[in-house]
This record gives structure tokens, C-alpha cells and sequence, in this order.
């Protein structure tokens, strides 16, 4: 328990008591209202005036309390410091937002300078008309309705701090609305102009002068900034393939080629290409997302002729190469898109794989369609088949008894 101060007077026992700060000549008051401790300056430097002050403190927190009124309130700019301070802890806990950071900066900027001075339960439509005021003349023009959104959730983290902390009680907060324009998506580099930065700026690097730090720094950062650009839009686009075909897909079972990307990156013409397409990255989000949602996928041997395999006749091709985007057999003739082709025998790998893992000679009912998934136009990539359209029914396999 805590050494009790030489100046800490009990007024009324477990009720009210005064003491003075270090290096203060002001006297404090401590009182319980409603089983909580709460506490004030007197703003008395008399210790008689202080004990009248006290009373006079406690007495008004009672009415407060029956009023359904906090008993005690802290200015905003108080209880904000607080909030932030909480949300800090939080992201170095691992358990905050990425939002937090906008919120710290909404409430420094805009905030703070315009509802400081209020108290926190004080704070009604007239203070929120101020800040509307107060930040259309800092911006130069109205807001969108996005950055009000934000303001509004930081202003909401303030008050369920002063609420947690009993400086405000739910009834007194006020009602936001997030008012203001739909804001329009911003114009962005396509992947071809990213790209085409990113080309140029080694030669742009070298034109720089040796002996500027300042320089190379920025060039430095804005080369980062691109990377990072291209590396966020290639994850976008994994992302999106791989939720298209585990989620979207009305399919149960997916078959995927594997394939040695350590070794085909060994051709130095292809290697780059290949590292951009991130098809090791693309398997393991079509993986764990068809596993989150009950489905199966089954890879086929790295080595089975899915590209030079005629589907129809069992013929092997040999000679056709990369180029080809249009597989035509020697044998049977039969003429279909390269990678169609392949996908489609990969489903009929995929079928045997599966049938020899059961064991049995059960006859598995095959979906006439397949579908094709490349990681460009220029190179086959992983071909990812599904098992029937996207509006058949979500039953994919029948067994035979």
C-alpha cells in the first residue's frame, strides 16, 4: 500500500480527502462517488478555504450522479492524449490497427486546436459545428466524405476513452454524421508505366551527382516507393485470382500443375519474367483459401506431358516449344488453344491421381469443362482447372457404387 503524504487529510472516511502535490502549494481533494474514486484540484491554497471547497465538490458530484451526469469531467484535450497514448500501446502490443496512425494525426491536426478547450461531455452540436468550421479552413476546401469517416472514428476512440475512465457517461455522447462528398479514385500508374519507371531509373541514378547525399537519398526513396508499388499490385492481382477461383467458384476441387520454378529460371531470357509472376506466392494463397472454405486441391506431377500430350490420342509432341501458343497433334490432328489444352489434361491427370489414391475402381463423374489460369499472355504459368462452371450445381463428384 502507498506511504500516505504528511499533507493528506481525511475530511469523510472512505469518502473525501485533500492532500498537496509536490512542489505544489494547491491543494488536491480524492472522493468516491458510486463505489469510484475520483479526483480534483480545490484551487485553494488555504487549507480551510480547501476543506469547504472539497465539501462543496463532493456535493455537486452527488447531484451530477443523480442527474445521470458524470460526476467529474476532464477537458478534451485531456482525455485525447489519453486515447492516443492507448492506441499506441495497443499497435506496440500487436494488437492495434494501421488506422491508429491516421487517427493520432486526425486528432493532432484537427482535433485538438479546435475542441480543446471544451469539456469532454460539453461537446454538442455547436463545438462539432466549430470543428466542421475549423477544418474547411485548414484544408481550403470542404472535405471528403472518407476524411470525415476518419476524424469521426478518432473522435469516437476519444470518448470511449472518457467513458472507460468515467469523464463522460454514453448518453452525453454526441451523434456524428459523416457528411461530404464521395471522393473520386485518385488517377494511378497502370503496370506497363510502373514499369517503365522502374526501367529508367538506374540511368537516372547514374546521371546523379556523386556527391549528393540529399539526392541520392531521394532517389533512393522514390525507387523503394516503385518497387513496393509493383510488388502491392502483383499481390492484388494473386489475391484476387486465387479468391475468384476458392470462393467465387461454385467448384469443389481444383487440380494445379507443380512446377520446378528453381529450374526454370535458370533460362536468363525467362528467369525475370518468371520472378515477377510469383507463382510459388499464387499455390500457397489458392491453397489455404480453398482449405478456409472445405475444398479440395490436388497437384499433378511436375513431369506428366500436360503441354505436349494430345488429349484426344495419347500422342506425345516433342517439338513444340514456347512459342506455340497453339497445340496441333502430329498424329489425330487435333487443333485447341495451347493452354486450354493443357489445362484440360491436367483435369484428366488430376482424375487418375485421384482415383489411384482411393484405391478403388470407383468411376468419377468428369465435368466436361475446364478453365485455364496464366500468369501472362506470353507464358503458360500455372494452369489451375476447375471442375465445371461457375453456375453448376456445387456437387463435383458422383461415385459409382
Amino acid at each position: 500500500m502507498p506511504k500516505q503524504s504528511p499533507t493528506t487529510t481525511v475530511l469523510l472516511d472512505r469518502q473525501l480527502i485533500i492532500y498537496k502535490r509536490e512542489r505544489s502549494n494547491v491543494w488536491q481533494c480524492r472522493f468516491q462517488v458510486d463505489g469510484k474514486w475520483q479526483r480534483t484540484s480545490t484551487d485553494q491554497t488555504d487549507k480551510d478555504k480547501a476543506v469547504a471547497a472539497a465539501h462543496e465538490i463532493l456535493i455537486k458530484a452527488n447531484v451530477r450522479k443523480e442527474m445521470n451526469v458524470s460526476p467529474i469531467t476532464r477537458t478534451f484535450r485531456d482525455i485525447a492524449k489519453l486515447a492516443v497514448k492507448r492506441m499506441y500501446d495497443e499497435l506496440e502490443a500487436g494488437q492495434g490497427k494501421v488506422s491508429y496512425k491516421d487517427y493520432k494525426l486526425a486528432i493532432d491536426n484537427y482535433l485538438i486546436p479546435a475542441l480543446g478547450k471544451y469539456y469532454i461531455d460539453n461537446i454538442d452540436l455547436k463545438a462539432l459545428d466549430k470543428l466542421d468550421d475549423y477544418r474547411i479552413k485548414q484544408m481550403g476546401k470542404t472535405p471528403k466524405r472518407s476524411t470525415i469517416v476518419t476524424h469521426n472514428a478518432a473522435l469516437n476512440r476519444i470518448f470511449d476513452e472518457a467513458i472507460i475512465r468515467g469523464f463522460m457517461v454514453e448518453s452525453n455522447r454526441p451523434k456524428l454524421e459523416a457528411k461530404g462528398k464521395k471522393g473520386e479514385r485518385r488517377v494511378e500508374f497502370s503496370l506497363k508505366e510502373i514499369a517503365a519507371l522502374k526501367g529508367n531509373f538506374d540511368a537516372w541514378i547514374s546521371r546523379g551527382r556523386a556527391d549528393s547525399k540529399e539526392l541520392r537519398a531521394k532517389q533512393k526513396k522514390l525507387v523503394a516507393k516503385i518497387h513496393e508499388d509493383v510488388a502491392n499490385a502483383r499481390h492484388h492481382f494473386l489475391h484476387q485470382q486465387s479468391y475468384r477461383l476458392a470462393v467465387k467458384n461454385h467448384a469443389t476441387t481444383v487440380m494445379m500443375e507443380t512446377l520446378m520454378i528453381k529450374n526454370m529460371v535458370r533460362n536468363r531470357k525467362l528467369a525475370r519474367h518468371i520472378s515477377d509472376c510469383s507463382w510459388g506466392m499464387f499455390e500457397n494463397a489458392l491453397e489455404y483459401k480453398l482449405a478456409e472454405n472445405g475444398k479440395n486441391l490436388i497437384k499433378i506431377n511436375t513431369f506428366l506431358p500436360s503441354t505436349k500430350q494430345c488429349r484426344m490420342c495419347k500422342t506425345k509432341n516433342s517439338q513444340i516449344t514456347l512459342k506455340d501458343r497453339v497445340f496441333v497433334c502430329r498424329n489425330c490432328h487435333h487443333t485447341e488453344d495451347r493452354d486450354l489444352h493443357a489445362a484440360i489434361n491436367i483435369r484428366d491427370f488430376g482424375y487418375e491421381q485421384y482415383t489411384r489414391s482411393l484405391g478403388t475402381c470407383e468411376t468419377v463423374k468428369r465435368s466436361p469443362d475446364a478453365i485455364s489460369v496464366g500468369a501472362d499472355e506470353s507464358a503458360k504459368g500455372s494452369n489451375v482447372i476447375g471442375m465445371g462452371r461457375l453456375e453448376e450445381a456445387p456437387a463435383r463428384f458422383a461415385y459409382a457404387n
